[in-house]
């Protein structure tokens, strides 16, 4: 008998202080301090999530040059396969945690990389070693 990982984020533990309702689109020069619920979505020529982490339930999407300070769970999108992949960038100093049923596109960057059973990784994925500074560039 096989048994999936669950992955459990209780949103006062994690600070999810912020809420991008589904629908929703932010664009632009964007700047979080606690963690983000997304469950719309967020294309950022620069977003900084600063003091938590970037949740994406399915059906949330994340575009554009991201950087977050914690940890990041995608269970909906990261990209766009129609875009080319100097267009998306999720720099996560943390771990980025990839779901059943998430699909990424573009540059991953991440000091650690967990994927589970059903997920499709179709990203450059980058190391962010320990200490190093946010470029917010592709390497």
């Amino acid at each position: 008998m096989m048994f999936k990982k669950q992955i459990v984020i209780d949103p006062v533990k994690a600070n999810l202080v912020n809420r991008i309702a589904a629908n929703s689109r932010l664009v632009g020069n964007l700047e979080f301090d606690g963690g983000v619920l997304l469950h719309g979505c967020i294309k950022g020529e620069t977003a900084t999530i600063k003091s938590g982490p970037l949740v994406i339930p399915s059906g949330g999407v994340a575009l554009g040059n991201i950087i977050v300070y914690g940890d990041c769970y995608v269970f909906g999108c990261v990209g766009d396969p129609a875009s080319p992949e100097s267009e998306v960038r999720l720099e996560v100093h943390g771990t980025i945690h990839v779901a059943d049923g998430a699909k990424t596109y573009g540059v991953l960057a991440c000091r650690n990389l967990a994927t589970y059973a059903g997920c499709e990784v179709n990203s450059k994925v980058v190391t962010i070693h320990d200490n190093a500074p946010s470029t917010g560039a592709t390497e």
